[in-house]
């Protein structure tokens, strides 16, 4: 039996005896070195109201060490951790089993940038995307949005996402494309370390994607309890009773202001089929 489909298997075996009011450890992967992530707070507490929906309780466990995308995939893979959450894609769709409910109703493919305080009024004179393109973006090593940024024209460069917030403050790029639900939280969290960076007030980059949760391709157990509990919350409500609710959420939004921007659309090629079909109920 390979390492994966052992662990898989036991890992299995564990929910499937877990009794009412015992947890079970999930471990996930860590995207920042940063103490206190801003963007992990709202897909674990919906993953925890969506597993105790099916009588789970749960405790989560970070990676050891801060991974980019592509390592994380393969943690995944692997079994080293137990899930991660990631943009929708076909690549991504084919190492691991995603479960394709969007965790932010597509809020990451709302696109809104970080840039340097002294660029503002650089970025105030852009009115269509050929003037975009003529800027350079900066992405995460691995991220999809890469490609669907470059697909649309735009020049990206890739670095970790960490350092991404130093190349701003140098100027080796010029914008930081992130999901609305994060870029206010991310400029705040750093705004000892970075001052001088700022979210752009008055442009949106759109584009259909969002995060959803991802499992070992082998984990058919906690893929279907994610899955029926996610289900279970849009339901019930609880689903939007928690998006409604939660500070995280409804303090970036707030600032994001989205209906004031300048909307410029981009496709998403890098969907698959089945991405396509997820159902508009789960869409803002």
């Amino acid at each position: 039996m390979h390492r994966r489909t052992a662990i898989s298997t036991a890992f299995g075996f564990a929910l499937a005896t877990a009794q009412a009011g015992q947890s079970v450890v999930l471990r996930y992967a860590r995207f920042s070195a940063t103490a206190d992530d801003p963007r992990i707070h709202f897909p674990l507490a919906l993953l925890r109201a969506a597993l105790l929906a099916q009588g789970l309780e749960v405790e989560f466990q970070p990676a050891e060490w801060a991974m980019e995308r592509t390592r994380a995939i393969k943690a995944v893979a692997d079994g080293e951790i137990d899930f991660m959450w990631s943009s929708l894609g076909r690549e991504i769709e084919q190492q691991l089993r995603p479960i394709r409910i969007p965790i932010y109703r597509g809020l990451i493919g709302q696109r809104i940038f970080i840039i340097h305080r002294e660029r503002e009024a650089e970025f105030a004179r852009i009115q269509k995307l050929p003037d975009l393109a003529r800027l350079t973006a900066g992405q995460g090593v691995g991220w999809v949005d890469t490609q669907i940024l470059q697909a649309a024209g735009l020049k990206v460069v890739s670095n970790t996402y960490d350092a991404l917030f130093k190349s701003l403050a140098r100027g080796t790029i010029d914008y930081f494309p992130r999901g609305a639900n994060e870029a206010p939280a991310e400029v705040a969290a750093r705004a000892t370390e970075f001052p001088e960076l700022m979210v752009e007030p008055r442009l949106l980059l759109a584009y259909r994607s969002d995060n959803i949760f991802l499992v070992g391709r082998e984990n058919t157990a906690l893929a279907q309890r994610i899955e029926a509990g996610l289900l279970a919350l849009h339901a019930s409500g609880g689903y939007q009773r928690l998006f409604d609710a939660h500070p995280y959420v409804q303090k970036v939004l707030a600032e994001a202001k989205l209906a004031q921007r300048l909307r410029l659309e981009i496709p998403n090629p890098m969907l698959s089929d089945e991405d396509r079909r997820i159902p508009e109920r789960f869409w803002l």
